[in-house]
């Protein structure tokens, strides 16, 4: 890693308060639906949607956890894609604003919560793979 990015990307950086305020949490609630890329997200999940109203329609009902598995894969991507494009966007004059660069949140962060993401959306498509969780 190059040592004068690494310090360019340290400047600033706000985290989680200590303690429980939730006014201070709250107002990490952006940088997160950042970080996620909430809209993507909602794309993708509408996406699955989409194709699944379109197949034939199984006799369980309609799988909420099936969009709740994809929008978890999606939002955990998109974490992750911020984490790996945080010099690349902190050397851009559009991206630089974003979460990681902007220093509002730290990388570790960013990876937790991806991975986070990532395994419950797993969880929920494996278990409606094997009928342990019921349609709704």
């Amino acid at each position: 890693m190059n040592g004068s990015r690494e310090k360019t990307m340290n400047k600033s950086r706000v985290q989680a308060p200590a303690g429980g305020d939730t006014s201070s949490l709250l107002s990490l609630f952006p940088a997160f639906a950042n970080l996620i890329k909430i809209h993507i997200s909602l794309l993708i999940t509408l996406s699955a949607l989409t194709g699944f109203a379109m197949g034939p329609s199984p006799s369980g009902g309609f799988p909420l956890v099936l969009l709740l598995g994809v929008m978890l894969l999606a939002a955990g991507s998109g974490a992750l894609n911020n984490w790996q494009d945080r010099y690349i966007d902190a050397a851009g004059t559009r991206t630089c604003r974003r979460p990681l660069p902007a220093g509002v949140l730290l990388p570790g962060t960013a990876v937790k919560t991806g991975l986070l993401f990532i395994a419950w959306g797993l969880f929920c498509l494996l278990t409606l793979e094997r009928g342990l969780m019921p349609a709704v």
